[in-house]
C-alpha cells in the first residue's frame, strides 16, 4: 500500500505500508528505509508531551478564571452572619 509522503533519506515520495504495519520507504537501494517510522514515533512522543503540557495549561487557567470570577462577585447578602 502506497503511503503519502517523502521519505526522509532523500529517496521522494517512496513510502509504503510495511509487512509489519509501519510506514517504510519502497526504494531498495534505501540508506534506512525504516527512518521514516523512527521520525514518526519521535514525532508522536513530542506531540504527546506537547498535549500534555498544554493540558495542564488549560487546567491551571481554568481554575485561575474561576477565582477571579468567584472572588470578583458582590458578596450574597442573604448570607451575612447577624451581627
Amino acid at each position: 500500500m502506497k503511503l503519502q509522503g517523502f521519505c526522509p533519506m532523500g529517496c521522494g515520495e517512496t513510502l509504503i505500508l510495511g509487512d509489519e504495519g509501519y510506514a517504510t520507504c519502497g526504494r531498495l537501494c534505501c540508506p534506512d528505509p525504516t527512518a521514516v517510522s523512527l521520525d514518526l514515533l519521535c514525532k508522536r512522543e513530542q506531540m504527546e508531551r506537547v498535549f500534555a503540557s498544554l493540558s495542564f495549561a488549560a487546567v491551571a487557567r481554568e481554575a485561575i478564571t474561576s477565582r477571579a470570577v468567584r472572588d470578583s462577585m458582590p458578596a450574597d447578602p442573604d448570607s451575612k452572619q447577624a451581627a
